[in-house]
């Protein structure tokens, strides 16, 4: 399973998304600098958008793991290291 993330936009905020996963009900998304995974449902087509809203600007690296029905766990993604700007951009990283 591979996970495709691009910063965008949404309603003036920052947001990490992945591409549609058939079959994924969740994420699990690890950042560094924070202590506890955090865990956010899937969009009804499996994608995620996680808000960056809360997080300072600054570098950060994101691993996610995919949680599908019956609860299985993907692998983890490969790492993405990314920094947050002070403002909204709009860039797609494959």
């Amino acid at each position: 399973m591979a996970i495709v993330f691009w910063a965008m936009p949404v309603q003036a905020q920052s947001v990490l998304t992945s591409d549609p996963q058939a079959g994924v009900t969740g994420h699990i998304v690890v950042v560094s600098g924070v202590t506890d995974p955090l865990t956010y449902l899937a969009n009804p087509d499996g994608s995620l958008n996680f808000p960056l809203a809360g997080f300072s600007p600054g570098p950060y690296t994101f691993v996610v793991y995919a949680i599908g029905n019956g609860g299985w766990r993907s692998g983890p993604s490969a790492p993405l290291d990314a920094t947050k700007p002070a403002s909204v951009l709009n860039v797609r990283i494959e």
